[in-house]
């Protein structure tokens, strides 16, 4: 009822305005292939999600349609039985073929079923969103490309209110758009893209950033990448592996180990990316690079980093989300 008087509330104090509301499930399973290998599944609206072995603990991404769950390592999870909480069948990759059980298919960590996303948008090109996670009563926003944090027990009309405002204070054109990025039994992880106008520019632009519920103490959070991995000498190695490769062909920028980790003599940001924003996906680590671009090279402000290398150096929430079952 609260959530409908809230939607009404919406357009009686809305002008020129509107909002837009899907709700979205989430389910979690466990289970085994050929009663030998443990695996974990985890579903958004019964369509896309991922599933992982206990052994290596890398996601592995799925599609289903009615019978048939399919990952992009090629396997596949034939269904022959299905019930309100378990699906089994056959598993086949290739040549091999074994049965599968899935099994206690209930809400993530027995308390979060749903999340509801309210999209606010009017006719002088200001999109904005709301998270609104439904069994526990937790809000998650995105208000503008300033660093703003909101209290966190906050009525849905106080929300609404944040939403409008922002996005009239605005000088310059602002949307951007948010999606499911990980979700487990401890969290749920939410990217957005953004693109927005400063006032007088020509070219808009761009970043990404994201958030994580944190099921369990029913707190938003956001990370930066030293909250992720390990500061270390082999974490830096890798690092500039991965940068190395981002901007090959691409040597206008070029840069050595203490523009990124701070400290040269031309360190004018006193930037180092272990400082920097990151969120989590279900595959890769993004961070942000701004401070290693000019304005004209944003389209290179993209930068991510597979689980499967971060993985060694993972430390805190991002280790209990690889260790996670």
């Amino acid at each position: 009822m609260k959530k409908v008087i809230f939607i009404t509330m919406l357009f009686v104090f809305t002008y020129n305005s509107y909002a837009k509301e899907t709700t979205h499930s989430l389910k979690s399973y466990i289970g085994s292939i050929a009663n030998k290998y443990n695996i974990s599944m985890y579903i958004k609206d019964n369509i896309r999600g991922y599933y992982k072995y206990h052994s290596t603990k890398l996601p592995i991404d799925i599609g289903r349609d009615k019978k048939t769950i399919t990952g992009y390592d090629k396997s596949k999870f034939i269904i022959n039985k299905e019930d309100a909480t378990s699906l089994t069948g056959k598993w086949k990759n290739g040549n091999k073929k074994y049965d599968f059980t899935l099994r206690d298919g209930k809400c993530l960590s027995g308390k979060l079923c749903s999340y509801t996303v309210i999209s606010y948008s009017n006719n002088e090109g200001y999109d904005n969103e709301a998270i609104y996670f439904d069994d526990l009563g937790v809000y998650d926003i995105e208000l503008s490309q300033y660093d703003y944090k909101l209290p966190e027990k906050m009525s849905k009309e106080k929300t609404y209110s944040v939403l409008q405002e922002d996005a009239k204070a605005m000088e310059g054109e602002y949307s951007s758009h948010t999606e499911l990025s990980y979700f487990d039994n401890n969290f749920v992880c939410f990217k957005r893209d953004v693109s927005y106008y400063y006032a007088g520019n020509v070219h808009p632009s761009f970043y990404s950033n994201g958030s994580c519920l944190d099921i369990n103490r029913k707190t938003i959070k956001s990370f930066k990448l030293q909250d992720l991995i390990v500061d270390s000498p082999a974490s830096r190695k890798m690092i500039i592996r991965e940068l190395t490769a981002h901007f090959d062909g691409r040597e206008e920028y070029s840069y050595n180990e203490e523009d990124v980790f701070g400290g040269g003599e031309y360190d004018i940001y006193n930037y180092t990316i272990f400082e920097q924003h990151a969120y989590v996906t279900l595959n890769e680590i993004g961070i942000s690079i701004r401070y290693l671009l000019g304005e004209a090279g944003r389209s290179q402000d993209y930068f991510s980093i597979p689980f499967e290398k971060m993985k060694p150096f993972a430390t805190g929430d991002f280790k209990k989300m690889i260790e996670g079952k």
